[in-house]
């Protein structure tokens, strides 16, 4: 079955607090209840636009751009539809230190949850490792998902339509990094 890192017990038991603190400031109603869980959570990894040419040009070369950014990832479902997700990770030298940085309520959940069952689908029989990947540069997350050496990309959430990066679709490393390349990535505000 697929598999990614898991964040320690401990921890997680942290970070799940922190959660219904925030979700009971916010929505006092909710935070008391057995309506909020905490599902899944995911290593966050990033993939630097600076890294994309240089990483297309040889096999492998995805996970070696790869940067690890100490934070994670946590689904949060509503009344048992994941409808939400928080960022957590370090904020001092020490493990104890450990914060929840951010809570979003998107539909960015909903799309990692179908992900998530595409993967588990698709690799119940094998032994592949699963990564979560943010693009900042080109507002892309994705699952990379490594098979018997061989990444696999499998695009949660993209404002990019053909030849660009698309949303439910599963690129081999090279047609994913093939499509960045093949569109602009996001700027910021226009100059006037």
């Amino acid at each position: 079955m697929a598999h990614t890192k898991l964040l320690d017990e401990k921890i997680l038991s942290i970070v799940r607090s922190q959660i219904g603190q925030m979700i009971a400031n916010y929505e006092p109603g909710l935070g008391a209840s057995e309506e909020i869980g905490v599902g899944e959570s995911f290593e966050v990894y990033i993939l630097p636009a600076s890294e994309i040419a240089q990483a297309s040009q040889t096999a492998g070369g995805l996970l070696k751009a790869l940067q690890r950014t100490g934070d994670w990832h946590h689904q949060i479902s509503v009344r048992g539809a994941s409808s939400a997700f928080a960022r957590s990770g370090v904020i001092g030298p020490v493990d104890q230190e450990w914060s929840v940085q951010s809570l979003f309520i998107s539909d960015i959940a909903a799309k990692i949850d179908a992900a998530v069952a595409q993967i588990d689908s698709e690799h119940a029989h094998d032994d592949a490792e699963v990564l979560f990947v943010a693009v900042p540069a080109y507002h892309v997350h994705a699952f990379v998902v490594e098979h018997s050496g061989k990444p696999n990309v499998l695009v949660v959430d993209s404002p990019y339509k053909a030849p660009g990066p698309e949303e439910k679709t599963l690129y081999s490393e090279a047609a994913f990094l093939a499509s960045l390349l093949a569109v602009p990535h996001i700027q910021g505000l226009a100059s006037e």
